[in-house]
């Protein structure tokens, strides 16, 4: 396999924590453009939940270390 070939397989390297892999990004690639806006919200929505979710837990964890140090 040539090198130039390589680095092209290599363009859909995911991106930490859950990019897709390259066989999703095909499909996502032939979705039309009411679709991909679909995709976006979708994802925005789950990137907001995860974010909710993380900070709620950073809370509990403040919450319980604030009240061991009180005892």
């Amino acid at each position: 396999m040539s090198e130039e070939r390589l680095s092209e397989r290599l363009w859909w390297r995911p991106f930490p924590p859950g990019d897709p892999g390259p066989e999703i990004w095909r499909i996502i690639e032939e979705l039309d453009s009411q679709r991909l806006i679909e995709l976006v919200g979708v994802v925005l929505e789950t990137q907001i939940a995860m974010s909710e979710a993380h900070l709620a837990g950073m809370q509990k964890i403040r919450d319980m270390v604030g009240s061991l140090s009180k005892k």
